[in-house]
């Protein structure tokens, strides 16, 4: 459905590189799941920049996006070795990336709203991932 608004070459382009995303799970190939991955995140980035795109739908295709490539990770294995690395590493991805669209219209009420905002979670996610690489070093 966040699809709708789009224009039909986005559409194409989306769906090219899930293709080449899903073609990665078959072939196994690592690098081309990450690589249509970060191109369709690139894209995203873009596409709200240019205001072709508003926040909340992109930080829905975001999550689903995350979501495709991380199942295609767990699946790929042929187990769920992935499943505790995933669920470590992105579940506050997730949980931003769902929260985020659904409170973006009172922020955007804010005064000091996207500039500072995008700030402190920066600032929090690089905390969070200094604490992940902290916690997996030390016994």
């Amino acid at each position: 459905m966040l699809l709708l608004r789009l224009p039909i070459t986005y559409k194409l382009v989306f769906i090219s590189l899930l293709a080449l995303e899903f073609a990665g799970y078959r072939a196994p190939h690592v690098e081309v799941i990450e690589s249509a991955f970060s191109t369709m995140y690139l894209f995203l980035v873009i596409l709200t920049a240019f205001d072709q795109l508003d926040v909340v739908s992109a930080m829905f295709l975001g999550l689903l996006l995350i979501a495709s490539r991380d199942s295609l990770h767990i699946i790929g294995k042929g187990t769920l070795a992935g499943v505790h690395y995933v669920l470590n590493w992105y579940t506050p991805l997730y949980i931003a990336l769902t929260l985020v669209p659904l409170i973006w219209e009172s922020v955007e009420s804010i005064q000091w709203r996207p500039p500072s905002l995008a700030i402190t979670l920066t600032v929090a996610a690089i905390v969070y991932v200094i604490y992940r690489i902290a916690s997996e070093v030390t016994p």
